[in-house]
């Protein structure tokens, strides 16, 4: 669509509503981008992440593994931070802390989609609205002018849908927006909850003197004075 016959239909749509239109299908792909720099920048390799810090942990040096995860800017190693700092408490203090950043970790995730869901409900809406008016206004030319073909009333009627359709547009491009990082934000924190809880039966092993289950896939030995 050239920029003359988007002109063409701002014109026949109402320029309020095709603005208000344009506005939020802007808005949606800058969320979009937006959400994609954020998960893509806080994505994880979280059996790397897990061993470095086991690696740590193993040989009494649980400065230096906060250290580690503090220069890493994934929500992982934030999450591993919360629990290292706790290292000397009970599994359920630590894993309880832990929680307390995933849910952290899902705020900053899930920053501004529900804009996203706003506009996918609202759209249909704004471009119905930009509908009426244009058969109000098609029915008040036919008022003016005394014609009453079918082709006055027909024109009217389909230039009068164009917001229909542009409300539509922006509705379903929000919709899969919307439920594809929603599918996605739940998968790492999916993912985050599982290694935190890993890190915790790993605190857990360290702080008893006990060795590290094989199914952990860590070192088989915690060497206390290491």
């Amino acid at each position: 669509m050239n920029l003359e016959a988007l002109m063409q239909y701002m014109d026949i749509g109402g320029t309020f509503v095709v603005y208000a239109l344009i506005a939020c299908s802007i808005i949606v792909v800058a969320i979009c981008l937006e959400r994609l720099y954020v998960v893509i920048r806080c994505g994880i390799d979280g059996e790397w992440l897990l061993k470095q810090t086991a690696v740590f942990v193993s040989h009494d040096r649980l400065d230096d593994a906060i250290q580690f995860c503090d220069k890493r800017k994934w929500l992982l190693a934030q999450v591993f931070k919360i629990g290292l700092f706790r290292s000397h408490c009970s599994r359920e203090d630590i894993l309880d802390a832990m929680s307390v950043g995933i849910s952290d970790s899902t705020r900053v995730l899930e920053a501004n989609l529900s804009i996203l869901g706003t506009i996918a409900v609202i759209a249909p809406f704004v471009g119905l609205f930009g509908t009426v008016l244009g058969i109000i206004q098609a029915f008040n030319d036919i008022a003016k002018h005394g014609k009453t073909g079918i082709e006055t009333v027909g024109a009217g009627v389909a230039e009068a849908l164009v917001t229909t359709a542009g409300g539509l547009f922006v509705a379903i491009l929000a919709v899969v927006a919307f439920n594809f990082f929603k599918s996605r934000i739940k998968r790492m924190i999916g993912e985050i909850s599982d290694y935190a809880a890993r890190l915790g039966e790993l605190l857990f092993f360290k702080q008893a003197g006990l060795q590290f289950p094989a199914d952990l896939g860590l070192p088989q030995k915690s060497e206390k004075g290491n």
